[in-house]
């Protein structure tokens, strides 16, 4: 994971300051948490201190209960996303030993309970996100293929994460034309010649992985359905339809598509589920235009959802079909190729 400082990502900058002894994050407008890296045994068994950035020296501190009090090693806190997974993983840990509401001294005033102001399903609401979002650090620490890893990342800290990098990444997928990355092949001069010569075969594996495309987000449900995605060509989003399209079928520009998300036998969903699309762009043009998207958008028409063509490239749309009672993820699409020429 490429070094970022907190307050550097847009989710943070106002949110993030600093202090003598500690970094204060300020949460839903109106809490806050502290953070102090404390080292123990320093000069003496049993020793906590803090440091003092003011002064540049280290201050003993009493040890009180945390979740992430325990003692530590160097190989817990080797790096940035090591020292994340771990602080996030205890927490975590913490959080489910207590289904309820705990009581939560101040270091400082022992008999205030810092808990105090929290409802039972606020706080059950905290420790449910911090439990998901412990599985997508744990997810993107673990990632071995960086683009995917960036990916993962990003579903953590937000798109701007690795923007960069991703940006040349999404618009690069023609241009290793002559280095086999994802284009084989010098007589093919881009990917989308390629598919219109090979058909769907050709579009590689890894462009659904491009660190722009961004993950899901919601818990997967155990029980999972069949979603199939299939399409229209029409003049205009509201214009007459044309005809039905293939996946990787190549098309002009200034047309639209309609897609429509069904079960394995053609027949809509029930209104206790809705259908998120994610809208991928790739390539050169897209890049250009900043509109590689890669976000998840919502129906147009209960099932459905219009998109215009308009860069030359290799795109693709996913249905993600979503349980409304408790926003589970309950089937998703493989990806219908567009192909702009």
């Amino acid at each position: 994971m490429p070094p970022t400082k907190l307050g550097n990502l847009p989710v943070y900058e106002d949110k993030v300051c600093h202090f003598s002894h500690c970094a204060t994050i300020e949460y839903a407008g109106e809490r806050k948490i502290d953070i102090a890296p404390c080292v123990v045994n320093r000069q003496h068994e049993g020793q906590f201190e803090v440091c003092n950035r003011v002064t540049n020296q280290f201050e003993a501190r009493r040890r009180w209960p945390t979740p992430s009090g325990s003692r530590t090693s160097s190989v817990q806190f080797a790096d940035l996303p090591t020292t994340l997974k771990t602080l996030v993983g205890r927490l975590d840990d913490w959080l489910q030993a207590w289904p309820y509401v705990p009581t939560v001294p101040n270091p400082k005033l022992p008999r205030e309970d810092q808990a105090c102001g929290w409802t039972q399903p606020q706080y059950g609401n905290f420790r449910d996100k911090v439990n998901l979002y412990r599985g997508w650090i744990d997810d993107a620490f673990a990632e071995e293929d960086r683009d995917e890893s960036i990916g993962k990342w990003q579903r953590v800290f937000g798109e701007n994460f690795g923007s960069s990098e991703a940006k040349r990444a999404a618009e690069a997928v023609s241009e290793s034309a002559g280095s086999g990355a994802l284009v084989v092949g010098g007589h093919f001069p881009d990917l989308v010649e390629k598919v219109k010569a090979l058909g769907a075969s050709a579009v590689p594996a890894k462009l659904r992985k491009l660190p722009h495309v961004h993950r899901p987000v919601w818990r997967r449900a155990q029980e999972q359905f069949t979603v199939k995605v299939t399409a229209e060509l029409r003049t205009g989003r509201y214009g007459q339809t044309i005809r039905s399209v293939r996946s990787a079928e190549p098309l002009m520009a200034d047309y639209w598509l309609r897609f429509s998300a069904t079960n394995n036998v053609g027949a809509t969903f029930t209104d206790d589920y809705m259908v998120r699309w994610r809208v991928t762009n790739t390539d050169k043009m897209a890049a250009q235009a900043d509109a590689l998207r890669g976000d998840f958008y919502p129906s147009d028409d209960h099932f459905s959802r219009s998109e215009s063509l308009s860069y030359r490239g290799v795109h693709f749309v996913e249905a993600f079909l979503i349980r409304k009672r408790d926003t589970k993820l309950v089937g998703q699409s493989d990806p219908f190729y567009v192909v702009i020429e």
